[in-house]
């Protein structure tokens, strides 16, 4: 670094590579984000790879980086003591043969796998990306304090960790994971273009078969115990029940989609008033015909959704965990509750429901709460900023 701060570029102009570790390229903010910014890096001038578990964007990275996407058949989210340390070996053969400047995990599992094996093939930078931690109020005492053991230790390797919300940041280090110094908050944007889409509402609605007077609430994510869709299913179930000119709609997949959908059937609520399409690359667009989404969530990160949601002027009503509250103010721009309080948010949206002039000023807040901080564009900036930073302090 120069006297004025700004970044000495005298360094090697050798193309620079970086390797991405997943754990699995499902459908989700953190996933599509990586390959993003493997493809934005890639027109930047980098060399960059990704290697992950195969999921639903698996034909994505391909697309995008042809060869340079490596798919891990061993690395999985569940431990499990042989997959693991096949996985870690898959990983550090991986980093041995590539050589990569930066290894930059993301993910818990392969946060930490991915960090060692880097370690141990004496990779000179190790960065790691948390979407949210690892350790979580649904696991048993034993596996929470087991992961915390893990984050502690392997941030001693790890030369910058990186959170997506402040929230994170903050409970990392009151939990003993490295010196704050170590981290820095880069938040999981979406891009600024993002605010185009809600012009297609109106289209989006006629393709649903939405009726003007009709309100629409929507959840979109991930059907798995941290995303908490059981609790999304009750409130919309009562919702529905309570009001006749409303409709709910699910974007997403998982484990728990098919115990979620009993949920509407057993209280004689079929397709006509709730719809499930599964998984949709173009959920925003989607989104784009909501008038309130609805957010239950354990635990998070910095929910991608909630961005669109903001961008697109659409108020939320979501649980107040971790980085959600650093986008959704409580009574500005949507609602937020305790992940337990069902009947809070249920009340929540049948006041949006009810006033529509409530909706609209939310609305406009929501637009104006999604800043520049919050786009991929300034996500893009900031991390190419420390890439760059990392490789002039190792000389590389």
């Amino acid at each position: 670094m120069s006297q004025s701060g700004k970044i000495d570029k005298t360094y090697s102009e050798r193309k620079k590579k970086i390797l991405h570790i997943i754990t699995k390229l499902e459908l989700g903010g953190a996933q599509l984000n990586t390959i993003l910014s493997a493809e934005q890096f890639t027109k930047m001038g980098y060399e960059v790879w990704i290697a992950a578990a195969q999921g639903s964007l698996s034909h994505k990275a391909a697309m995008i980086l042809g060869d340079h996407y490596i798919e891990l058949p061993f690395l999985c989210r569940n431990i499990s003591v042989l997959n693991d340390l096949r996985a870690f070996i898959s990983l550090f053969r991986l980093i041995k043969k590539l050589m990569p400047d930066i290894v930059h995990t993301h993910s818990s599992k392969a946060g930490i796998l991915g960090r060692w094996a880097a370690w141990f093939a004496g990779c000179r930078i190790i960065i790691h990306t948390a979407h949210g931690w690892g350790f979580n109020s649904l696991q048993s005492k034993f596996v929470y304090n087991f992961f915390i053991f893990l984050e502690r230790l392997t941030a001693k390797i790890t030369d910058r960790i990186i959170t997506v919300s402040d929230s994170n940041l903050e409970k990392a280090v009151s939990f003993g994971i490295g010196e704050k110094n170590k981290f820095i908050t880069i938040r999981s944007g979406i891009s600024e273009e993002t605010k185009k889409i809600a012009v297609q509402r109106q289209k989006a609605r006629d393709e649903l078969g939405i009726r003007d007077d009709e309100f629409i609430f929507m959840s979109v994510g991930n059907f798995k115990a941290q995303k908490n869709p059981l609790a999304s299913a009750r409130i919309a179930v009562k919702f529905l029940k309570k009001i006749s000119n409303a409709k709910y709609i699910s974007v997403g997949d998982g484990p728990l989609r098919a115990q979620a959908e009993k949920i509407f059937q057993a209280n004689g609520i079929f397709e006509d008033r709730a719809l499930f399409l599964g998984w949709r690359e173009d959920a925003c667009r989607i989104m784009s015909a909501a008038d309130a989404l609805l957010h239950t969530a354990y635990f998070e990160g910095l929910p991608r959704t909630l961005l669109e949601a903001c961008a697109l002027g659409i108020p939320a009503v979501a649980a107040e965990v971790d980085g959600i509250p650093e986008i959704i103010k409580d009574g500005e721009n949507g609602f937020l509750f305790s992940t337990d309080d069902e009947e809070g948010m249920l009340n929540a949206l049948l006041l949006l429901h009810e006033n529509s002039e409530l909706r609209k000023n939310m609305s406009l807040r929501a637009k104006s709460a999604f800043t520049k901080e919050f786009t991929i564009e300034r996500m893009f900036e900031k991390l190419d900023e420390e890439y760059r930073v990392m490789l002039e302090q190792k000389k590389i």
